[in-house]
């Protein structure tokens, strides 16, 4: 019976420890879950948000890079102010771009933005949005509140995860075989809510990266994103959007896109490469865009520029997302856009 007394002295001693640890990463910013909200069939744009007037903490790596506390607001998306029903104003749209979790709220390109026209500027975005929740968002935009104009930032994931059937997670409204608006339900099971509230499981998840090798390993392909957008047919997908777009409460004109360079999807061919190449799904984006009057940004040549003459790169090494560089390129480059289509 030696070896039951071992093993149990083991199975304690393991679970003492894996205790000890969890209550010693309470007390370090462990990055914490934005996404706690279930998803149902007859779900508003708006509920694919994060906890209401919340501050949640930011970080990244083993280390805790970056580390940052960023405050929600009473509609569950990243700001320091509260929205008011019937605002009249910019809205910015879009995902993890535009939630912008990995700066502080007033150096998102956004903000940047507001503070140069002197009004507030409200963002609706959160992690994983593709095209179709950006369409959703702004049909509840449209409906809820009063928009002068709108900026909707476009990254290179977003075209295929729209589609239902090629969605990268479900909670989110996706356009369904017949190109309709629909959510794709998503509940948080009892075991989820408590891994969310686990300390240890997050740092393993998000800071250490498992939950990135986990997704990577179930969305493996042997081929590449370009090959599979093309199977998909993402020029009928863009022009499903525009056209949707396209009837909403403000004119085509005042619509602008802003797509992001080439920084990360393709390192051979990115903009700190010598021969840079612009992905095929964003060049036909932008002329369908333009031919149906839409305001397109392009930051392609902009960062390419940058870059070649500040030698800076616009993403963090940890982190491909915009870092105060970007967003502040970004925000320089939309405002101009903005001052000239006046």
């Amino acid at each position: 019976m030696g070896w039951v007394k071992n093993g149990i002295t083991l199975l304690i001693s393991c679970l003492f420890t894996l205790l000890i640890v969890e209550l010693g990463l309470r007390f370090m910013p462990v990055m914490e879950v934005s996404r706690v909200k279930p998803l149902f069939s007859n779900s508003q744009p708006f509920d694919v948000s994060t906890v209401a007037n919340a501050k949640l903490m930011h970080s990244s790596e083993w280390n805790f890079e970056n580390a940052l506390e960023r405050q929600t607001n009473n509609a569950g998306f990243f700001s320091d102010y509260d929205y008011e029903p019937g605002h009249e104003g910019v809205f910015v749209i879009g995902d993890s771009f535009v939630e912008a979790r990995q700066v502080r709220f007033e150096e998102t390109f956004h903000q940047l933005i507001a503070k140069q026209l002197g009004e507030p500027v409200y963002n609706i975005g959160l992690s994983g949005a593709p095209l179709s929740q950006y369409h959703a968002y702004a049909k509840q935009v449209c409906s809820d509140y009063k928009p002068t104009a709108m900026v909707i930032s476009i990254i290179g994931n977003d075209f295929d995860e729209s589609l239902y059937d090629q969605r990268a997670r479900s909670g989110f409204f996706h356009y369904d075989s017949s190109g309709a608006l629909v959510p794709t339900t998503y509940e948080i099971s009892t075991l989820r809510q408590w891994a969310n509230r686990s300390s240890l499981i997050r740092y393993m998840y998000f800071n250490l990266n498992v939950g990135g090798l986990l997704q990577s390993a179930r969305q493996a392909e042997p081929t590449s994103q370009e090959s599979k957008l093309e199977l998909v047919t993402y020029p009928q997908l863009t022009e499903l959007f525009l056209r949707e777009l396209s009837s909403l409460c403000v004119p085509a004109s005042a619509i602008t896109f802003v797509l992001d360079a080439n920084r990360y999807e393709t390192p051979e061919s990115s903009i700190y490469t010598e021969n840079p190449v612009r992905l095929n799904k964003m060049v036909d984006f932008k002329v369908k865009a333009e031919e149906q009057g839409f305001r397109v940004v392009d930051m392609q040549d902009v960062m390419l520029a940058h870059y070649r003459t500040n030698n800076r790169v616009f993403e963090y090494s940890y982190d491909y997302h915009w870092n105060t560089l970007g967003h502040a390129v970004v925000a320089e480059t939309v405002l101009n856009a903005l001052q000239v289509s006046e």
